[in-house]
Parts: C-alpha cells; sequence; structure tokens
C-alpha cells in the first residue's frame, strides 16, 4: 500500500492522474458479517467507497503517498456503486468525492452540477479552484493548448461561437 511495488503506482516516474478503486477498505467481515474497516498506518478508513473517503485521498493518496496529480473518479461512484453513501442524494454523493479529493468526475457534460453545489454551499469556490488548477496543469504538460499547425487568421471566426458555447453550458 505505502510503497511503489505495493501499491502498484510509482509516483516518482511521473503518475500525474490516478482513479480510485471502487471498493470499500475493509478487511473481512466480523462474525456478525458486519464489514471491519481498514486501518493501515495508523488511518482508519471509514466504510465507503474509496472516492468519498478524504482519509484515503487526500490523506494516504496525497498526504502519505506525495501523489501530486488530479484524481479521475466518473459517475459510476454516484449512480452504480455509491457503497457507504447509498441513503444520499446524487447531489451530497457529488459533493462528498469532490471534497474527498476527487478533482474530476468523468461523465458530467455540463457545469450545472457544480454551480448548483456551488450555490447549496455544499462544495466551496477554493475547492473548485483546486481542481481546475490541478487538471489545467496536466492538460498544459500534455501540451493541449498548443498546436503549431493551428491557422491564428482562423480564431477569431471560431472561438466564441455561439453553437459552441451552446454545446459547453
Amino acid at each position: 500500500f505505502y510503497t511503489t511495488t505495493r501499491t502498484g503506482i510509482d509516483l516518482a516516474a511521473g503518475v500525474s492522474a490516478i482513479m480510485p478503486y471502487y471498493g470499500i477498505a475493509m478487511t473481512g467481515r466480523d462474525a456478525s458479517n458486519k464489514p471491519i474497516p481498514l486501518t493501515y498506518d495508523g488511518m482508519t478508513f471509514p466504510l465507503t467507497g474509496f472516492s468519498f473517503s478524504s482519509d484515503m485521498v487526500d490523506g494516504l493518496l496525497r498526504g502519505k503517498l506525495g501523489f501530486q496529480g488530479y484524481v479521475n473518479t466518473d459517475t459510476g461512484i454516484v449512480t452504480m456503486t455509491p457503497w457507504g453513501m447509498e441513503w444520499k442524494s446524487e447531489q451530497v454523493r457529488i459533493a462528498t468525492a469532490i471534497n474527498a479529493g476527487a478533482d474530476t468526475l468523468s461523465g458530467y457534460s455540463t457545469n450545472a452540477t457544480i454551480k448548483s453545489l456551488l450555490d447549496q454551499g455544499l462544495i466551496t469556490q477554493t475547492r473548485v479552484n483546486q481542481a481546475v488548477k490541478r487538471l489545467l496543469k496536466e492538460q498544459f504538460q500534455l501540451v493541449l493548448f498548443e498546436n503549431p499547425y493551428i491557422d491564428s487568421s482562423q480564431a477569431d471566426s471560431t472561438v466564441g461561437k455561439a453553437d459552441s458555447v451552446a454545446k459547453a453550458q
């Protein structure tokens, strides 16, 4: 878990994005068939999916292992496998994942969800800015915004077109 040989994650190689597993950090079940939470290196993890656990994402992954990239998850944790959050609303599940350290939830095609969570006070603008910074860093490092083959004379007629803006919203 803690070393690259036990995690399979070689952070020294420059891993820049990680998607937490869908499972729950548990060691088994007790005599009453209740799950036994995993305790590792002094941390006892909650009985929730990894993406809902700030102990897992920010505590272990970022804190103890030193991961600096962005954390990606998807709509599966919200709609199909919300382990430990089954009784919570979809909005609360998304907010919990974001507050736990997930920087992007792949599968959403509008910004309405994030705007709604901000308006309700379920996430903060500071947290959104942190996620945006991590995502943009990766995109700039991958040179996604720089293409020497672009015809810059077309920019004014292309950027901000009404149909593109409508799709983005």
